[in-house]
């Protein structure tokens, strides 16, 4: 996975080089209100597993950064066989640590 965050400027082009190579993804689209609504930074707990569980379980993923509180994360299919397995555990795993974090 690209490490940190990156801009939304530079999602067109990933889209645009998959679609000329005709490769295959998965977008991830994770959107967390509270975080947008206030323009707040996200805490170093949330980016910690927002950057864990991609690398763990994708190869050549990339998150994009689209606004504060709006992530998206690109997965290619190829490479990626157990794709949507992956974004279930990510997403019950998230789940329980925002409850942790937000209360």
């Amino acid at each position: 996975m690209e490490t940190g965050t990156i801009s939304a400027s530079a999602l067109k082009d990933a889209v645009k080089y998959h679609y000329e190579k005709k490769l295959e993804f998965y977008f991830m689209s994770m959107y967390l209100p509270d975080f947008h609504a206030e323009a707040k930074e996200l805490p170093e707990e949330i980016k910690a597993e927002i950057r864990r569980f991609p690398s763990a379980h994708f190869r050549k993923s990339v998150l994009f950064e689209i606004s504060n509180g709006h992530l998206l994360l690109m997965v290619p299919k190829k490479g990626n066989p157990r794709c949507e397995e992956s974004i279930r555990k990510i997403l019950e795993a998230f789940e329980v640590d925002y409850e942790k974090i937000s209360v």
